[in-house]
């Protein structure tokens, strides 16, 4: 049976679409379904969300108009993801209501090795093309006897505590002290992508390629959400850096606090980091990204969109180095009543940036040469007041102590 305009319809699926999935989709399984049954496919795939929340069924007239294909069209593209099991089409009994299960697409190796699919895919592109996509698929081979096995082992990451009747495996508490983390945004593999993301290597300035670095450390964008934030804002050739930062937030938006995955490597602590308090710190400054710092001087708790948005300009306008921005920002905590104040943080990173500091012990010690904060004229706060002065909450005295141990 063929579906009509005005039939109704809801949709399952049990699984997250991912971009290996959608690659898969494209490059093995359009030759054989056509670009609308992956269009149609990937519409289906979208249109889960909406449907599942509000728990109600929609009309094929409307997905007739979100994709451009006629009814014909529709349908028959609907038959070939039924037929590739893409698509399982249910009717429910007493009434013309439709239910379309969406399937996860097999597996690059399951699909070659599938006599039928396989077969038809090499029919379809011919030998020459054939080859060339397999090709896309093969995983190099290492030979591991070049390598050495340096992963952590259980031990040394867990331990197991008797919890009164019952045993239990929980982290090692060293895990999570900053003076043993590394933030890590991996460039190199964000460049060895962009071929995948169809994003010519020429448009990545040296000026884009620290922005790219700079959103990613602030905001926690993974890589692969990095290159289609990328792909999103070329525009004539050139990527525009307005719409890649705010995509960027609004990635950040979007996650919720629970999935957010901070990207750390940790590195093994010298005799010289397991020194006295204002070493470990140090290092801590050198070693965290801006948003760590923000996070946990906020108890672990998210960094706000506001306080990211005044680190991000702060540091892009003024180009300062993390580990320099960093000391600012614990900076302007300590003097602003743990405030992000725009203006406080402008004046003070503009100084420094026309000293040259460029060093975390030379940021530091310009910190410590702000003796004169208290008599100085006040400061607007850059809040929706700005009239508002800002007054130090520390004396001279106590802001001495503070810079004096920096912690």
């Amino acid at each position: 049976m063929e579906l009509l305009a005005s039939s109704k319809y809801g949709i399952k699926c049990n699984y997250p679409l991912e971009i290996i999935q959608v690659k898969t989709l494209n490059m093995l399984y359009q030759p054989l379904i056509g670009h609308e049954g992956v269009s149609l496919y990937l519409t289906l795939a979208s249109d889960v969300k909406q449907l599942s929340l509000t728990r109600s069924t929609s009309l094929v007239s409307r997905i007739l108009k979100i994709t451009g294909m006629s009814l014909k069209s529709f349908n028959d593209a609907l038959k070939r993801l039924e037929a590739l099991k893409l698509v399982t089409t249910y009717m429910y009994q007493g009434d013309e209501r439709w239910l379309l299960e969406i399937n996860p697409p097999l597996e690059p190796l399951r699909f070659f090795e599938n006599g039928i699919l396989n077969t038809l895919l090499k029919e379809r592109l011919g030998e020459d093309d054939y080859s060339k996509t397999v090709l896309n698929y093969k995983i190099p081979v290492i030979k591991e006897e070049s390598y050495k096995d340096v992963s952590a082992r259980f031990g040394d990451v867990f331990e197991i505590v008797n919890q009164g009747e019952r045993f239990v495996a929980q982290a090692k508490s060293i895990v999570n002290k900053p003076s043993n983390r590394i933030f890590d945004w991996d460039y190199a593999s964000f460049e060895q992508e962009l071929g995948n993301y169809q994003i010519p290597v020429k448009i990545i300035t040296p000026k884009i390629k620290e922005r790219i670095i700079q959103l990613g450390h602030l905001y926690q964008v993974d890589v692969l959400t990095m290159l289609s934030i990328v792909r999103q804002s070329i525009a004539a050739n050139t990527i525009n850096l307005e719409m890649m930062a705010q995509l960027a937030r609004n990635h950040y938006d979007l996650i919720e606090p629970a999935t957010i995955e901070n990207v750390y490597r940790y590195a093994p602590v010298s005799p010289q980091q397991l020194g006295n308090v204002k070493d470990k710190h140090l290092y801590y400054l050198k070693s965290a990204s801006p948003f760590e710092i923000l996070q946990d001087h906020q108890g672990g708790v998210e960094p706000v969109k506001r306080d990211l948005q005044v680190v991000e300009s702060i540091m892009t306008n003024l180009q300062l180095n993390v580990e320099v921005m960093n000391v600012l920002i614990e900076f302007t905590l300590m003097v602003c009543d743990n405030k992000i104040v725009k203006a406080f943080m402008e004046t003070h990173g503009a100084s420094w940036r026309r000293s040259k500091i460029e060093t975390a012990e030379q940021a530091i010690e310009k910190a410590r040469e702000y003796r004169s904060f208290q008599s100085a004229s006040p400061i607007n706060i850059d809040t929706d007041s700005p009239q508002k002065e800002y007054k130090p909450s520390v004396n001279e005295n106590d802001l001495e102590d503070i810079l004096d141990s920096f912690n």
